[in-house]
């Protein structure tokens, strides 16, 4: 006949047995399960292709998209994900006068961007090379653009954004055109495209997203050719350049 001693003895020994497994096993559970996702992370950053496509910063700028390592090496940053999250949405930013932008998306601002500037310019250029011969089209992005208005006859005589080196007319704008955008077609090949700012009022500002548009890759945001502006949605509001909202009279 067992004892009851016996038996108690028995559970005792085989309850200990089990939480010393038990322990011994979760640790080497987890550590298997963080190797495994390690490796499947490492197998999508290898079999995923990162192509250096347009893209929209976390900020709302212009970007390209590649590997981290690689917008490192172009001196970019990184400001959001692309290509399944193995590629970073990367940005150059030109801040200042005569700069060359050579990548394929750039970020223009005014030297003292965020803040207004407080004197004015003759010329602030920013030359845009074409980042391969396949661009035949830019895309330019106002997030910011105040400048003096136009006077009465529409002609903008005291600050100007004008474009040159396009193969498309771009009239000269000036004003208020903070979310506007337009589209330039470039001749394929390597034609610079110049950016030029010229003030002579104080308390100017632009931060203007330049996108390089490559026609062989079927872009999403490319435009038909000769499109100065090109909307895509069912609905939104349109807006002529410089166009302010009226203030209400006092009556």
């Amino acid at each position: 006949m067992i004892s009851l001693e016996l038996l108690a003895a028995c559970a005792v020994l085989w309850t200990s047995l089990a939480l010393t497994s038990s322990s011994a096993v979760l640790p080497a559970m987890e550590s298997f399960q963080e190797k495994q996702a390690e490796t499947k992370s490492k197998w999508t950053r290898d079999i995923v292709t990162v192509l250096p496509d347009p893209c929209t910063t976390n900020s709302g700028t212009a970007g390209i998209c590649y590997k981290q390592r690689d917008c490192d090496d172009l001196k970019g940053t990184g400001d959001g994900d692309c290509a399944l999250g193995v590629g970073v949405c990367c940005t150059f930013t030109y801040q200042g006068c005569y700069q060359n932008a050579e990548n394929g998306a750039a970020v223009f601002q005014n030297p003292s961007y965020p803040a207004s500037e407080p004197g004015v310019y003759s010329s602030c250029p920013l030359n845009v090379k074409p980042a391969n011969k396949n661009v035949c089209q830019i895309r330019l992005d106002f997030g910011a653009f105040t400048l003096a208005g136009p006077d009465n006859e529409g002609v903008c005589t005291q600050d100007s954004f004008t474009v040159t080196g396009a193969s498309s007319t771009i009239p000269t704008i000036c004003g208020e055109n903070s979310g506007q955008h337009l589209y330039l077609d470039v001749t394929p090949g390597f034609v610079n495209v110049l950016l030029d700012v010229k003030t002579s009022t104080p308390n100017t500002r632009w931060q203007i997203s330049v996108t390089q548009i490559d026609c062989t890759s079927s872009s999403s945001i490319q435009a038909p050719s000769g499109c100065l502006q090109y909307y895509t949605g069912s609905t939104g509001t349109i807006k002529s350049f410089n166009y302010v909202t009226p203030t209400a009279k006092p009556t």
